[in-house]
């Protein structure tokens, strides 16, 4: 939804809507399955080649086509092949029928490929963006977009919704935007203690809390425990988290 008319009411503010083609695990390998997407983080770049095939930016040497599903290594559980799929395939020796855009020139015998393609990379916003420290902004009302599959999607996501400064957790993939002028101060890392098995350290009493080297805090009329430290959170039974930032990147050269 991008305009009053057309976003429902319990919708305040406009959003980025990806739609497109996903290469699964983006792993670039014959075998491995294109997934239409929607509002999923980044649906990836695709270039249509001089006979009509279709590859991924990102693996110039692989086309689209139909055929096994073979490869799935963010899928721990995944027992292949899953035939009739639509998948990436090899252009020397294709597995299955090939895709060709609209228009697309077929050749008369098959296409026998040396070296990969010639593609010329298009400009994206990336491109104009500098990358700066590992970390993220200190600030109160950063933007949170949610898990992008990569830091190069989340620049491409902050850009589109008008920020010029971005972060992105390589832990879960998730991204964050700013404004430059929020970031005078920079954070490296960022642990809490999540609860385990029942037991919430945060419930923990003040004695309790000193105990395993946490901080107890007091405000008004509220008061916690907070195990900030990895080894104070596993020694009170609880199970650190942090957020890993990978560098981060502004708007401007």
């Amino acid at each position: 939804w991008t305009t009053d008319a057309t976003r429902p009411p319990h919708i305040e503010g406009d959003f980025l809507i990806n739609v497109g083609l996903h290469v699964h695990c983006q792993e670039y390998a014959s075998g491995v399955k294109a997934i239409a997407i929607g509002n999923a983080g980044s649906a990836g770049s695709w270039v249509v080649n001089g006979d009509g095939t279709i590859s991924p930016f990102d693996a110039p040497h692989l086309i689209l086509g139909w055929g096994d599903f073979t490869t799935a290594t963010c899928w721990d559980w995944f027992v292949g092949p899953e035939p009739n799929m639509l998948v990436l395939l090899d252009p020397a020796s294709p597995a299955g029928p090939v895709f060709r855009a609209c228009g697309g020139a077929t050749p008369s015998t098959a296409p026998t490929v040396s070296t990969a393609p010639t593609v010329t990379p298009a400009p994206t916003a990336a491109d104009h963006w500098r990358t700066g420290p590992a970390g993220a902004c200190d600030a109160d009302d950063e933007h949170w977009l949610g898990y992008m599959p990569s830091r190069e999607a989340c620049i491409e996501a902050c850009d589109a919704a008008g920020y010029d400064a971005m972060a992105w957790d390589t832990n879960e993939k998730n991204c964050v935007c700013f404004m430059q002028d929020q970031c005078e101060c920079v954070y490296t890392d960022e642990c809490w203690c999540e609860g385990k098995d029942g037991f919430e350290p945060w419930m923990m009493s003040e004695s309790e809390c000193a105990a395993h080297g946490c901080e107890y805090e007091v405000e008004d009329y509220w008061s916690w425990c907070e195990c900030e430290d990895p080894d104070s959170c596993a020694s009170a039974g609880g199970e650190p988290q942090c957020h890993s930032f990978a560098p981060m990147a502004f708007k401007g050269n």
